[in-house]
C-alpha cells in the first residue's frame, strides 16, 4: 500500500505530523513562559506536583507504606583486627635458630623444607591467617603473633627476635595455635607449675606477657596443652611420675606448685594423657605403649619411679607419629 501511494501523499502525511508536533511544542513553550513569568503560577504548579506525589506515595498508600521498623541495635561487641582477617590456610615453620615463616596452604608436615645454612626445622603446624599464634619462651613469657603477619614466600622467614623483645639467652620453648577453650600446663626446670587458660596468656605488646615466674637460675621447661585427665613428668634422673590434671591449681601468673621432687636434679619433660589410653612413645618406626601405669601414679610433688623399660634415653616424651 505504501509503494502504491503517491510520493506527494506521503510527504503531505509527514508535513501534517510535523505541523502537529510544532503546535504542541509551541503551546508547551507558551505555558512555560507564562509559568516563568508568574510566581503565583509557580506556587500552584509545585503544590499540584506535591499533591500528586502525596496521592501516589503517601504514608497510607501501598508504595509509601514503611517497610521497616525502628528497633534497638544489636550488641555486636568489640571487633578486633583478627575478626576481619581472611581465613586462608597456611603452614607455619619455625627453625631451631628461631626463623619463622608461613607457606600457603596446608602442606605435608613431614616433608623437608629449606633453611639457612647450619639451621634445621623445629616446629611445623597447620594454621589459618586469622589465627593467633602463641609462643612460649624459656623466660616464662607468652608472645602473640597473628598468622597474617608472618612472612610468606620462598625465603627463610624472619627471626622471632626481630618480632618480639626476647632477651639475651631467651629461646622459644613451644608454639601453639590459640583456641579460646585451650588450657595449658606450664612448668619450670625446678619442677614448679600450674594450669592456665589460653585466653589469659595472649599478649598485645612486643614484650609479651610474663606468666610463669621463675626463681634464680631456673628457666621455663615445658608448656603443653591439656589433652587428657593426667599429667606425666619425667626428671633428668629418669624418674617418672603421673598424677591427675585436677591436682594442679589454675592460675594466671605465678610460680605454681611442686610437681616432682628431686635431689639436685631438674625436670626434663612433661606431657598430658588419658590414663586409660596408656603412655605411648616412638622407637624408630615402631610405637610402644605402656598400658599399666599404676606403678607411676602418685601424689603430686613426690619422687616417682624409674621410667618403663625402653623409654627414650633422652628422657623426652616423643610425639607419636600417627598414620
Amino acid at each position: 500500500a505504501i509503494l502504491n501511494t503517491r510520493l506527494r501523499a506521503l510527504r503531505k502525511l509527514e508535513e501534517q505530523n510535523i505541523r502537529g508536533e510544532h503546535g504542541d511544542l509551541s503551546a508547551e513553550k507558551a505555558d512555560l513562559q507564562d509559568l516563568l513569568g508568574s510566581e503565583d503560577k509557580q506556587r500552584d504548579a509545585i503544590a499540584g506536583e506535591i499533591r500528586e506525589i502525596r496521592r501516589e506515595f503517601g504514608a497510607k498508600t501501598k508504595l509509601g507504606k514503611r517497610l521497616t521498623d525502628f528497633a534497638e541495635a544489636p550488641d555486636v561487641g568489640d571487633i578486633s583486627e583478627v575478626d576481619v582477617l581472611p581465613k586462608e590456610p597456611i603452614t607455619v615453620l619455625c627453625s631451631k635458630q628461631g626463623w619463622i615463616r608461613a607457606i600457603k596452604g596446608h602442606v605435608d608436615l613431614t616433608q623437608d623444607h629449606k633453611h639457612k645454612e647450619g639451621d634445621e626445622g623445629r616446629f611445623a603446624f597447620h594454621a589459618l591467617t586469622s589465627d593467633q599464634i602463641l609462643i612460649f619462651s624459656t623466660e616464662g613469657k607468652f608472645f602473640t603473633l597473628i598468622g597474617d603477619k608472618l612472612q610468606r614466600g620462598k625465603g627463610f622467614g624472619e627471626p622471632v627476635r626481630m618480632l618480639f623483645g626476647l632477651g639475651d639467652g631467651e629461646d622459644i620453648l613451644s608454639i601453639h595455635v590459640y583456641k579460646p577453650e585451650l588450657e595449658f600446663v606450664v612448668a619450670s626446670s625446678d619442677a614448679r607449675g600450674f594450669r592456665v587458660d589460653a585466653k589469659d596468656v595472649t599478649a598485645q605488646t612486643k614484650n609479651g606477657r610474663q606468666v610463669l615466674n621463675l626463681d634464680k637460675n631456673a628457666s621455663a621447661k615445658a608448656c603443653v596443652p591439656v589433652e587428657g585427665d593426667s599429667v606425666a613428668i619425667i626428671g633428668e634422673n629418669r624418674k617418672l611420675i603421673i598424677f591427675e590434671v585436677s591436682a594442679l591449681p589454675k592460675m594466671t601468673r605465678g610460680k605454681g606448685v611442686r610437681l616432682q621432687k628431686y635431689k639436685g636434679g631438674f625436670l626434663s619433660d612433661m606431657t598430658t594423657l588419658n590414663i586409660a589410653d596408656g603412655l605411648s612413645w616412638q622407637t624408630g618406626s615402631r610405637t610402644r605403649t605402656e598400658k599399666d601405669l599404676q606403678p607411676w601414679c602418685a601424689h603430686r610433688g613426690t619422687t616417682g619411679r624409674m621410667a618403663p623399660m625402653g623409654f627414650p634415653r633422652d628422657h623426652k616424651f616423643q610425639k607419636v607419629v600417627k598414620d
